[in-house]
């Protein structure tokens, strides 16, 4: 958090109440420019069909 230029880590608690608070679509976001970004680096079977089955499952759609 020094990188930040924090000097202490905030409570754990009050990240988690922002989080709860924040519109989905910042996550949704984040996901996708995750996937983008390792995509091309997971090469395991497995682990493209667990991205896929979540991919599946979520309620959100691109």
């Amino acid at each position: 958090m020094a990188d930040l230029g924090l000097k202490q880590n905030p409570v754990k608690s009050t990240m988690s109440d922002g989080n709860r608070n924040r519109d989905y679509r910042v996550f949704e976001e984040i996901y996708y420019q995750l996937i983008k970004h390792y995509g091309r680096t997971l090469t395991d079977k497995l682990e493209r069909t667990v991205i896929e089955e979540v991919k599946k499952e979520s309620p959100l759609k691109t």
